[in-house]
């Protein structure tokens, strides 16, 4: 599993210009936390063909050593957005039982993680699990969710 994920910071994504006349590749790389924190690493993905979806977590430490993990598989949801909610929520939910009070959460998904980000009503379809997901990240002063480009 750490080959993997060593092999998965080499990944370069193909970016367009501002002005959509170049393209440019650039590294993604994981960002370590701060020491003497966590960072929370959540994503989902639905697939269609078996009618679920999934969602992985994965802890590391602020050297990047990895600390644990968990997947989860879920009968199906209405939307993507929905299931990277969820991801959120599950991780926070987790989050609760751990001794830890710094953790960084990533997530992929930008209007989730923005919806978070502010204290403004939320409307969204998937508003629900972000409200729950909001009073978590409220109640520790240590928590804190930002979007990663995946």
């Amino acid at each position: 599993m750490t080959l993997d994920w060593k092999e998965a910071q080499k990944k370069r994504v193909i970016t367009m210009s501002p002005n959509m006349n170049s393209v440019t590749q650039e590294l993604v790389k994981w960002k370590k936390p701060e020491a003497g924190s966590l960072k929370l690493n959540v994503d989902a993905t639905v697939c269609t063909c078996d009618d679920s979806f999934s969602m992985g977590l994965v802890f590391r430490d602020h050297a990047g050593v990895f600390v644990a993990c968990k997947t989860i598989r879920q009968p199906p949801i209405g939307t993507v957005a929905e299931a990277e909610a969820l991801a959120i929520l599950e991780g926070l939910h987790w989050l609760l039982t751990l001794p830890h009070y710094r953790v960084f959460t990533e997530s992929d998904s930008l209007t989730n993680v923005r919806t978070l980000q502010c204290s403004q009503d939320n409307l969204l379809e998937v508003g629900h699990i972000l409200d729950a997901c909001r009073i978590i990240l409220d109640s520790r002063t240590g928590y804190s969710i930002s979007f990663v480009k995946r």
